[in-house]
């Protein structure tokens, strides 16, 4: 038994030392993606990397009195049932922890008796995997893909290629949202053919992913309630092809359903500032190119005789004093 464990040290020893050359990731923030027919997967991870410094001395068979004691199999460790965000901070943890010890040899080889093969191989190789992750964000080529569909499945390709059968779990969050976005566009597609039911299926379809996209704890400590975060969600779900009116009738709906009546009066508030801006700056916009071409027709007749260098700087002090005299009225 002596030499076997001796022999495991030593391979143990191997193993760490080529992990000490990698960079762990220690930002425990989850990562989003925000996708659409129109762009590519985006916000890719950029998590901030550590180096980690393993003493492969540590691999050495120590005596009897300093090795680690084998601690029992437990569900309580996150190691062993946690999966996406929950899961990458608690690897995260452990590295960052037994790296300020100094004793990462030592910890995982009490780890490994606590923990499945597939979770202790996974947090074991997780620094060298996380870099090729990072590596293979940068060279995927999504905007080539045109649908969503293509691009989703192209993200999961990379993901397996990377994390193999571990990729479910390491990317739970990613993967439900992006699994989302997809039932989204087949929904908002559902309320266009008929709107009149639009509001249920909305209101159905938030329901049935609220387990998996709204998280208590971050809800909590936000200090946001979950019935805004719905309400949120179910307004971004109004298919914009839609006429004005009809979206109006959705939000206010959705507001009834989702929000008490002080939330409703703010958000309609908001709502109505926003459209107002909109309006302000369609309206500027309009008036501005008028204006423009104007001052070029001018340029043919009353003020031919000016050199270019007169005429540039006189065109936009004209330009300035439209921009200052419409705002004035405007705000």
């Amino acid at each position: 038994m002596k030499r076997l464990y001796i022999l495991g040290g030593l391979l143990a020893a191997l193993i760490f030392f080529i992990y000490s050359m990698s960079d762990v990731v220690t930002d425990t923030q989850p990562v989003a993606y925000e996708i659409t027919n129109d762009t590519a997967i985006s916000n890719a991870s950029s998590l901030s990397k550590q180096d980690v410094h393993i003493d492969t001395a540590e691999s050495v068979a120590l005596p009897a009195t300093d090795r680690p004691s084998v601690l029992p199999l437990t569900q309580q460790n996150p190691l062993n049932f946690a999966q996406g965000k929950t899961l990458i901070s608690a690897i995260n943890n452990f590295w960052f922890h037994c790296k300020q010890a100094n004793n990462c040899a030592i910890k995982l080889g009490s780890l490994q008796s606590q923990l499945g093969e597939s979770r202790f191989l996974l947090v074991r190789d997780y620094p060298y995997l996380n870099e090729l992750w990072q590596q293979s964000q940068a060279e995927i080529d999504l905007n080539s893909l045109d649908s969503l569909r293509d691009k989703i499945n192209a993200f999961k390709d990379a993901a397996v290629a990377i994390w193999g059968s571990n990729a479910q779990i390491v990317l739970a969050d990613q993967l439900t949202y992006l699994q989302f976005q997809l039932a989204n566009q087949d929904l908002r597609d559902s309320v266009v053919a008929a709107p009149d039911l639009g509001i249920q299926e909305i209101v159905s379809h938030i329901e049935k992913w609220q387990v998996s996209l709204i998280d208590e704890t971050d809800s909590t400590k936000s200090g946001i309630s979950k019935d805004l975060i719905k309400y949120e969600l179910a307004i971004a779900l109004i298919p914009s092809s839609l006429d004005e009116s009809q979206q109006t009738v959705f939000r206010e709906k959705l507001a009834q359903r989702y929000l008490n009546p002080e939330q409703q009066k703010t958000i309609l508030h908001r709502q109505n500032q926003r459209l107002r801006q909109a309006t302000i700056v369609e309206k500027y916009q309009s008036q501005l190119r008028q204006y423009r071409t104007a001052l070029n027709e001018l340029r043919q007749t009353e003020y031919l005789h000016m050199d270019e260098g007169e005429w540039q700087s006189f065109y936009q002090q004209r330009i300035r004093e439209f921009r200052k005299g419409f705002f004035s009225i405007n705000h």
